[in-house]
């Protein structure tokens, strides 16, 4: 393991009560963490008296990974102390209450087509008797979009519906959204079917309606560890409180410029100033100094983020040891293509890398490589730009106007047919469909007849 600088040091040695340690990208957190996690085992705290909690899987997984070579190193193997997400200690307490008789048995439910019926299902419920003109308007993209931000937020927030679209000050319009919310919630109840979200939602508004259910669940931790602690949101705090109760110290880390989730429900002031409102006495650390790029970037970082008035007066070092990063600026993607041609040339292309914003934001970039035949490779396929559904659909729809007036269609390309834009047929219905058209020739009358499809309702 590479040596600790000083800040990192103080972290590790923390001695007593909860701790606040702020930590700009690239400071090595994650090593800094696992140098913690081995110190409280060193003092003899039991692993079964640690809790980690990381922000998603990814993380998880690579700490988890991380702690473990640690921890293969040491002369005396010890086991693991629990390293979890948010969600995952969810999962954990849906299914304690359920054994406790408090919570029925839930299976989740996918995304897509089956949870979207259940959402439009809740939202006719919602609105009544009202003309086909507001029920559509209900149900298109951009309002069924706004509706599940909406269900998120409720949940995120651990607030009811009607307050948090007050809060949120949505147009009157979508004042539906409140009762919606309701119908959803027993349409999901009826089914036995439960969201991502609902896995720490449901035990959290238990505990909220049950009291005695809070006793039961805390001051079983001596140390509690919350990384990416800017973007945890209120019913996260709430969790935590729970879990940590009167008994565990609790040291979160995080930067407050690297809050990227205010649109959820993370709330950035946990980090500022509530958690010392919460955690009375705690110590504040820093890990200013960062690994990952130069002095000229960190300077630029700086300047950027000095706009941000929610924020500590933190500044973001380079360490002396690393190498200087340049910046440079393009008005046209177009305008990368030479430097990044050179920088292939002196350094190849296992030394090159090209970060976005999004994988969305990829496409346009990924088009002018594969035009100008420069070889790349994506972190995740899926996203490769001739992967994604509206351009395989596209293509279904050309190929299908190309061939033949009486050349069969091809199941492939009929499916993404059917499938772009959203025709709201089940699995069941497509197939039928394919058949058909696979026996008797595409027929659209036909097909509706033949196959009697319901409008929805």
């Amino acid at each position: 393991m590479p040596q600790l600088t000083s800040q990192q040091q103080q972290v590790v040695n923390h001695q007593q009560g909860h701790a606040r340690v702020m930590a700009v990208a690239g400071s090595g957190k994650t090593t800094t963490l696992v140098h913690r996690v081995m110190q409280l085992l060193a003092q003899g705290f039991h692993p079964r008296r640690v809790l980690v909690l990381m922000y998603n899987r990814s993380a998880k997984d690579d700490f988890t990974n991380k702690l473990i070579r640690r921890v293969q190193e040491q002369p005396n193997f010890v086991s693991l102390p629990d390293i979890r997400t948010f969600h995952s200690i969810g999962h954990r307490l849906c299914e304690s209450f359920y054994q406790w008789g408090v919570l029925g048995k839930r299976k989740l439910v996918k995304e897509g087509w089956p949870y979207e019926r259940l959402v439009r299902q809740a939202i006719v419920q919602a609105l009544g008797h009202v003309d086909e003109q507001a029920r559509r308007k209900a149900l298109d993209k951009d309002h069924l979009e706004a509706f599940l931000q909406f269900v998120e937020r409720v949940k995120a927030d651990l607030i009811p519906p009607a307050e948090q679209f007050k809060q949120l000050k949505l147009p009157s319009d979508q004042k539906y959204f409140i009762e919606a919310f309701d119908q959803l919630e027993q349409l999901m109840a009826n089914e036995g079917v439960m969201t991502f979200s609902d896995l720490i939602y449901r035990p959290a508004m238990a505990m909220l309606s049950q009291p005695e259910l809070e006793q039961r669940v805390s001051n079983h931790l001596d140390h509690v560890i919350v990384d990416e602690y800017q973007d945890i949101n209120s019913i996260q705090q709430y969790l935590l409180n729970i879990l940590a109760g009167d008994r565990a110290q609790v040291m979160v880390v995080g930067d407050v410029d690297q809050c990227i989730y205010e649109w959820r429900g993370a709330r950035p002031e946990f980090m500022l100033g509530q958690f010392e409102q919460s955690y009375p006495g705690c110590t504040t650390y820093s890990l200013s100094y960062s690994f990952r790029y130069g002095h000229t970037l960190a300077l630029a970082a700086n300047h950027v983020i000095s706009e941000n008035r929610l924020r500590e007066p933190q500044l973001c070092l380079a360490t002396p040891q690393h190498p200087d990063t340049g910046i440079a600026t393009f008005s046209q993607l177009s305008e990368l293509l030479e430097p990044l041609q050179q920088a292939l040339s002196q350094s190849g292309s296992d030394q090159c890398a090209v970060l976005v914003r999004s994988w969305a934001l990829s496409m346009p970039l990924q088009l002018i490589f594969l035009q100008q035949q420069i070889p790349f490779r994506l972190m995740q396929q899926g996203h490769f730009v001739f992967n994604q559904p509206l351009v395989t659909q596209y293509l279904a729809y050309l190929e299908l106007v190309a061939l033949p007036v009486n050349q069969a269609i091809p199941a492939e390309t009929l499916n993404a047919c059917l499938s772009f834009p959203p025709l709201f047929l089940s699995q069941q219905e497509q197939q039928n469909i394919i058949r058909l058209v696979e026996a008797e020739g595409l027929d659209p009358e036909q097909v509706t007849k033949r196959i009697a499809l319901k409008p929805y309702a």
